[in-house]
């Protein structure tokens, strides 16, 4: 639903649906400071940015000499009261599903990487390392099938032993 509204030309509406669906224990709690006019920029600035990278793969994407974009945009959204650190990486994988593998704290703690930008670039790195090799011949993004494995072989259980509701930044 989000996608669809971002292809009709809500793009800020499809963002902030993401965001208050997937992490709606936190959501609620910013809401009501929300400034949608700052969001817009938000998404608007790294909108931008990402230009500069459409077209490539995670597989085939040099993060060498990407590193200061990706540092950037990461930045950028994660800067943001309202998206934070997870919501960041599900911002970007959003926009550019083909480079972008979203994270959350689970994820962050097995890889042992932190919050910064230096550290999802690093997440990155560790994730196209661990499918060199890999041939994929699939519709879907690689990034995208890296996210749907972390969140399964990390991130499912552990929100099942918290009782289900994950509360993340």
């Amino acid at each position: 639903m989000a996608c669809g509204l971002i292809k009709s030309g809500f793009i800020k509406e499809g963002y902030l649906l993401l965001l208050s669906t997937w992490n709606f224990a936190y959501f609620r709690y910013v809401v009501n400071s929300f400034d949608m006019d700052e969001f817009g920029r938000c998404i608007s600035k790294t909108m931008e940015m990402n230009k500069k990278i459409e077209g490539q793969k995670l597989e085939g994407c040099d993060l060498d000499a990407n590193e200061g974009l990706i540092m950037d945009m990461y930045e950028t959204m994660s800067a943001s009261r309202l998206i934070k650190y997870t919501g960041a990486t599900k911002l970007l994988s959003l926009m550019n599903p083909h480079i972008f593998v979203m994270w959350d704290s689970f994820i962050r703690k097995e890889c042992h990487v932190g919050q910064k930008p230096q550290d999802y670039v690093r997440f990155l790195r560790i994730m196209k390392t661990a499918c060199e090799g890999l041939a994929w011949d699939s519709d879907k993004p690689l990034a995208k099938a890296i996210d749907e494995y972390n969140y399964m072989t990390i991130s499912l259980s552990k929100v099942r032993k918290k009782g289900g509701d994950l509360k993340d930044d």
